[in-house]
This record gives structure tokens, sequence and C-alpha cells, in this order.
């Protein structure tokens, strides 16, 4: 590949330019199949943190629902993040366990507990967790984290990408989960 046609791609997509050694590039042809345009989100189990929050559950059963509207304890939940390229392929995973403390229908507290990420196609190279946070904000549990892909191909960086990862917990013990970057 000629330097013009290096910088072409790189004006196409607007990556930064940065060399590194430490995974295999991708083959320069085939960018259009590298980028993603689809993110599939999956929702792991919602899982009692402490001795409460396990009474809870087993109050909550006890009348045939999920989770008691008064929940009392603290809790995690697992949301993972899978960009597909245009043929469907998933090209990286990053995932955000939140967690989050209750008492009756107040929310308490929050933090990460767990976050990370991995790369499943050639050329894209997972660089880590570059921000995250954690606080309770109308009266949900949020949690971030803020995850770094890089795409290179022909030796050189085409493409970097930050996706977020937010959990919101809730006072009855459940959440729900957007690409946020902040508490806010």
């Amino acid at each position: 590949m000629t330097a013009s046609a290096v910088l072409a791609v790189l004006m196409l997509l607007g990556g930064a330019v940065a060399a590194t050694a430490d995974e295999p590039d991708a083959d320069p042809a085939d960018l259009a199949d590298l980028l993603p345009v689809t993110t599939e989100v999956e929702v792991g189990p919602q899982l009692p943190a402490d001795l409460p929050a396990l009474t809870s559950l087993a109050v909550a059963k006890g009348g045939a629902q999920t989770v008691s509207p008064m929940a009392t304890g603290c809790w995690t939940q697992r949301w993972t993040w899978r960009p597909r390229s245009a043929a469907g392929t998933v090209l990286y995973t990053f995932y955000h366990v939140g967690y989050w403390c209750a008492s009756g229908t107040r929310v308490t507290a929050a933090r990460v507990a767990s976050a990370g990420g991995e790369t499943r196609t050639p050329g894209w190279q997972y660089r880590g967790i570059v921000d995250r946070g954690a606080g309770v904000v109308s009266n949900q549990g949020r949690s971030f984290t803020q995850h770094k892909f890089t795409l290179r191909a022909g030796g050189i960086e085409v493409q970097s990408r930050l996706q977020c990862a937010r959990v919101r917990g809730a006072a009855s013990g459940g959440s729900s989960s957007d690409g946020t970057c902040g508490i806010y």
C-alpha cells in the first residue's frame, strides 16, 4: 500500500496516526468490514451482593415477584456490549458490572464492581479503561466506564473508538443501561 493510499484511508475514516506493534494489523482492503455499525447489548443476571439483598430476594419470591419493591441490600448486574460490522462480525466486546445499594425506596451507594474488554477481530486492539465514575443521582446508583479500542491497518492506527458503558441501579434492585459517559 502506498503512502498516499494510507493517507486517503486515514482522511476517509478520520482516524489519528500512531504506530504500535502489539497485534497483527488488519488488511487495509477490508477496512469497511471492520467498522462498527450496530451494537448488541446483553444483560446478565441481577445478583445480590450481601445478606440483606438475599433476604429481599426471598421475600420477593414468596410474593411471586422478581425483586421486592422495598429491596434492602446491595446488588450487581453485568451488561455486555458487542459492536458488529456491516457483515455481522463481532469486532470487540466490553462489559460493565454496576454495584449499588438500597434501603427501602432509597438508593444509598454506587460503584463500579468490574469492567473490561477484548477484541475479536484482527486489527482491533483493546487499550483499556480511560475513565470511570459512580454516584447516586435521581435515586439511581449510577456507574460508568469508558473503554478505548483502536484499529490498525498497514502499521498505522486508522481509527480510535471510545465506548461508554453505564449501569443505572434502582431501589427495587433492578437495573438498566445505556452508552452514556458520566453519572449525570
